[in-house]
């Protein structure tokens, strides 16, 4: 009897144990003993970094027996280890990280400020858990304000599972806003977490569109050794990039790799189309809006859109994160006076269809009258409603549905 319950009590115990462990907090101290320090004794290529790390839903599932937000944690400890000995100045933003599971946030947790191991440190901890969605576009258009303050040369980190994410069109056009702007100022680095094959093509679509820097897995650099070369070539001019992962410093132009409708081919990971005669990202097979403006945001469809940005069930009310891409799209009008533009309202299919045909005209009027406020002139507009007719995205998950609640604009000659 007694070696009975002595065998159920050391069950009993090895669970616990099992599970105290699975369940452990990452911290800075796991990685303290076997970290590499790199040192600017070679010049130093950056002067500031950026990361942008996922705190979505997705990043709460497992990958190889770890949280992939634990994973993510332990790149950035082993990258805090690694660069302490380095000036530079640094800012953290998170996505996701929200109460409600449905929705959108992003987050500056640290910075813009000088870089301080120990309060990088605490950054990191305050990262506790994973929900709601992933807005990268948000994240990365964020970043501009801190690119237009400083000198020197920029490091960009974008940490994800990039699991579930759409719009992906909308976050290279962000991409290629950046580049284009900061030009050889930026350096763009995003890391994998996980092995979702959609995520990891626009990661990789990311760093070909940023030009310089490179993709890579987190799994390949969470030791301290891995970590040190990999941090050698992002910060160090001398560090020479070898990695088979590595994307080409020099690529034009950047290339949109569509997960919908290209196969997966192991030995090229890079298939081009450049027949994309307004050069707004998307090939001309797949183009049905072949006349975009230069500069326009685009949907996956090639039509031009208000930006990564939706409205609110059953409301025309123009928020406030929209304003920035409505001043953009007045920038566009002014710059191209010999065309005028047809505002189309679009919403999800909940409700009656006549009450969705009213609800997305008044969406395009909202616009409209925006556009008019901002010294547009309303005799090269017209805005129309749609209704739920013509979707782009899966009405049946709410992501879908909130990426339906748009509006587009038809630029005519």
């Amino acid at each position: 009897m007694l070696n009975k319950f002595s065998k159920i009590f050391i069950s009993i115990f090895t669970c616990f144990i099992i599970f105290s462990c699975s369940t452990q907090k990452v911290s800075q101290n796991n990685f303290i003993n076997d970290s590499v320090k790199i040192k600017s004794d070679h010049n130093q290529k950056a002067d500031h970094f950026i990361v942008i790390t996922d705190a979505s839903r997705s990043m709460a599932d497992s990958y190889k027996g770890q949280k992939k937000i634990n994973i993510s944690k332990q790149v950035l400890y082993r990258l805090n280890s690694t660069i302490s000995e380095l000036g530079l100045t640094c800012r953290i933003i998170t996505i996701g990280q929200t109460q409600r599971p449905h929705a959108s946030k992003t987050e500056t947790i640290y910075g813009p400020k000088r870089y301080i191991y120990s309060e990088f440190d605490n950054a990191i901890d305050s990262i506790d858990w994973a929900s709601g969605l992933s807005p990268l576009n948000e994240a990365i258009d964020k970043t501009y304000s801190d690119l237009s303050k400083i000198n020197g040369n920029i490091n960009l980190f974008i940490i994800s599972d990039a699991e579930g994410i759409e719009n992906n069109n909308n976050i290279l056009y962000s991409v290629k806003k950046l580049k284009n702007t900061y030009k050889d100022r930026l350096s763009i680095y995003p890391i994998l977490v996980g092995n979702d094959s959609s995520g990891e093509k626009l990661l990789k679509n990311i760093a070909l569109t940023g030009e310089s820097g490179f993709f890579e897995k987190a799994e390949n650099i969470c030791s301290g050794q891995s970590m040190a070369d990999y941090s050698k070539k992002a910060f160090l001019e001398s560090a020479s990039i070898s990695s088979s992962t590595d994307i080409p410093k020099t690529i034009s132009p950047p290339a949109i790799i569509s997960a919908e409708n290209e196969k997966d081919n192991e030995n090229d990971n890079y298939n081009y189309n450049e027949n994309d005669n307004d050069n707004d990202g998307i090939t001309d097979d797949i183009d049905i809006c072949p006349d975009t403006p230069a500069n326009a945001r685009v949907n996956q469809k090639g039509c031009m859109v208000l930006g990564d940005v939706s409205f609110d069930s059953d409301s025309w009310y123009i928020k406030k994160e929209m304003y920035p891409y409505l001043d953009e799209i007045v920038d566009i009008i002014n710059n191209n006076p010999n065309l005028w533009f047809e505002i189309q309202g679009h919403t999800d299919y909940t409700g009656r269809a006549e009450h969705n045909k009213e609800l997305s005209e008044k969406r395009a009027r909202a616009v409209m009258d925006y556009l008019v406020d901002k010294g547009v002139s309303p005799e090269r507009l017209s805005a129309i409603g749609l209704g739920s007719e013509k979707p782009v995205a899966d009405n049946k998950t709410a992501e879908g549905k909130k990426a339906n609640r748009r509006v587009e604009f038809k630029p005519i000659r």
